[in-house]
């Protein structure tokens, strides 16, 4: 096997801990203009209940069946001007311990000492509108302080845990420096997409690790995401106050703008334009 140049690992599972497919949708984008190869493909019969985590049927052109299984794999993305190892699919539900170990000894021997860093993202009562809330933890004093210094708060969270925390540490016992980072998603538009999410993920990625990527595309999608998020909001208050009898408080009062309503917001085509297309088009078949 060729050797990786100057590698970094970059580790996103769906599921628990990927609200509004941040975390994968960032490291797809990731993986943009490189050459893709797997390096492992684990085996979804050993990491998987599969009728939690089914697998999906698909029609070939010829109308015969196909069967397409959960697809867990560690994957090497050659490319400028770091090599890319990524660790992309479901949050496995089997052997954590194992799984972790596994990837650990593999990153140990392939990735020469690079860094891990982590993504996930929860939901959150937090406003679609302002500042992405960041937050994580890291392995080491270095990327403590440089994680700090780009805005993401320190994780002081305790309780049941994402195998993110038990990834990191079983890379940090190899020696191997990890950051986590989450984004908080406003859990009114949860099961949207999140492109300025994803923006504000990766902007802490590049600075870590001295990418220089590219996210005008993103950003616009970011910018459009969020008009269409608050057009709809306001259309929904607005149609729920047309609804409501004016009481002998609030007639005539202008100045009441009204909650978020409660009503469906529109189709994802409709709130986000193109973004869909953007990210159907930087996913990987994994």
């Amino acid at each position: 096997m060729a050797p990786w140049r100057n590698p970094f690992l970059i580790a996103a599972f769906s599921g628990w801990g990927d609200a509004s497919s941040v975390a994968t949708t960032s490291a797809a984008f990731l993986l943009q203009k490189r050459e893709v190869t797997r390096e492992i493909e684990f085996d979804p019969e050993e990491y998987f209940v599969l009728t939690d985590t089914r697998p999906t049927v698909r029609l070939a052109d010829d109308g015969s069946r196909r069967i397409q299984w959960p697809s867990l794999a560690l994957m090497h993305g050659a490319g400028e001007p770091r090599d890319l190892g990524l660790l992309l699919g479901p949050e496995p539900q089997l052997r954590w311990r194992g799984f972790v170990e596994r990837v650990a000894v593999t990153w140990e021997r392939r990735g020469e000492g690079g860094p891990a860093i982590l993504l996930g993202a929860f939901l959150a009562s937090v406003p679609h509108t302002g500042p992405v809330f960041l937050t994580g933890f890291a392995t080491t004093p270095d990327l403590r302080a440089h994680l700090s210094g780009l805005g993401v708060q320190p994780s002081g969270y305790e309780g049941p845990t994402s195998i993110h925390s038990v990834l990191a540490e079983a890379l940090r016992r190899r020696g191997v420096p990890c950051a986590s980072i989450w984004a908080a998603v406003p859990h009114y538009v949860g099961a949207m997409p999140n492109p300025k999410a994803c923006v504000a993920m990766l902007r802490v990625v590049d600075d870590l690790l001295g990418l220089s990527l590219d996210l005008t595309e993103l950003e616009d999608a970011a910018s459009s995401f969020e008009k269409q998020v608050s057009r709809a909001i306001t259309r929904g208050s607005r149609e729920r106050r047309k609804g409501e009898r004016p009481s002998r408080d609030s007639a005539g009062d202008e100045s009441q703008t009204g909650e978020p309503s409660n009503e469906p917001l529109p189709s994802s085509e409709e709130m986000i334009r193109g973004v869909e297309e953007f990210l159907k088009k930087n996913r990987p078949d994994a």
